[in-house]
């Protein structure tokens, strides 16, 4: 069952095995201490806020076929342009974040285009997609899917090395591409920017990981969790 739900503790008094699908940076400890156990969404969120889920317990994320762009990346109609996803219009921190970006835009010496993905239907998406260089997105909470459409399509990842983030294995993203201050974000960004061929092959395996996801890795993941829970 999802997070957002509490643990069916009827269920589990009966002997029922119940398994919360961990998808987000929440705090477990109440389900657990009803008795439910975990798979989780991510590799970072399977080891943190108290969780030891094992590698079988882990159903790596995939996206939607027609999201996901497979053919050659081009780069023909690349713009200075920063996209940004719309959750961090939500927070505090986010805020913050979206307007350091866009000062950042305005006071360029060539002068960059900002844009947060709000409003957008799946044609305008992807044709951002093929104009931006780059997509910023801060202590990712899971697998955040508007971010990894637009890297599926070359647009570079700017992130820092926070929750999802911080786990090479969910995010091989290098660490000189995430940020760690408020003065990071426009040094890296200048970097992708200017260099952006450069800076778009170093996220190479990251495009190619989530290309290979899709729902024979899903069904191998299946088989492995069934398997382990049987013969526990």
């Amino acid at each position: 069952i999802p997070e957002i739900l509490a643990c069916p503790t009827d269920l589990v008094s009966r002997g029922v095995k119940v398994f919360i699908w961990q998808l987000s940076n929440s705090d477990p400890i109440a389900q657990l201490n009803d008795g439910c156990k975990y798979i989780s969404h991510t590799f970072f969120l399977a080891t943190h806020r108290g969780l030891n889920v094992p590698r079988s317990h882990v159903f790596t994320p995939y996206l939607r076929r027609q999201k996901t762009h497979f053919g050659p990346i081009s780069n023909d109609a690349r713009e200075d342009l920063i996209i940004a996803n719309d959750d961090h219009s939500n927070n505090i921190y986010g805020k913050a974040l979206v307007g350091m970006l866009k000062d950042y835009c305005e006071q360029r010496k060539k002068p960059c285009k900002f844009q947060l993905l709000r409003g957008f239907v799946s044609e305008q998406l992807v044709d951002l997609y093929l104009k931006a260089k780059i997509i910023v997105t801060a202590c990712l909470n899971g697998a955040e899917r508007t971010v990894l459409e637009a890297a599926t399509y070359g647009v570079i990842i700017l992130s820092n090395h926070c929750d999802n983030g911080s786990d090479n294995r969910d995010f091989p993203i290098p660490r000189e591409q995430l940020f760690s201050s408020k003065n990071d974000i426009t040094e890296i960004a200048e970097k992708m920017l200017n260099d952006f061929e450069q800076e778009q092959q170093k996220q190479a395996q990251l495009r190619n990981l989530y290309k290979s996801y899709g729902p024979a890795s899903l069904h191998k993941d299946t088989k492995r969790f069934m398997y382990d829970i049987m013969k526990s």
